[in-house]
């Protein structure tokens, strides 16, 4: 049986500090954490990000677009993770929410 630091190794360890993966794409995201380098830029408002992700939700700044709705106050956000927060809110008045998935 392999000891547990063998079934837990890295492929890639960062040099910087304790993070460790074995996704090679992972490391190269991670490594931008200590380089600072933020190489996607909006067209817009020239603000930068480190990440490709980061700039497609920063778009909803701009475009204006709320897409996500809460179910109880129809109150919409930007982001599907604001709308998360907001939900709860409502739990804690006592409301309970539920996805389709969970029916």
């Amino acid at each position: 049986m392999a000891s547990r630091d063998a079934r837990y190794a890295c492929l890639h360890q960062c040099p910087h500090c304790s993070y460790g993966t074995n996704i090679a794409s992972h490391m190269k995201r991670h490594m931008l954490k200590h380089t600072g380098e933020r190489p996607y830029r909006c067209a817009e408002c020239d603000a930068t990000f480190a990440r490709k992700d980061h700039l497609k939700n920063h778009f909803a700044v701009h475009s204006g677009q709320r897409p996500f709705e809460c179910a109880i106050c129809r109150r919409k956000f930007r982001h599907k993770k604001s709308l998360r927060l907001h939900e709860e809110t409502h739990r804690d008045k006592g409301l309970l929410l539920w996805t389709r998935e969970e029916l």
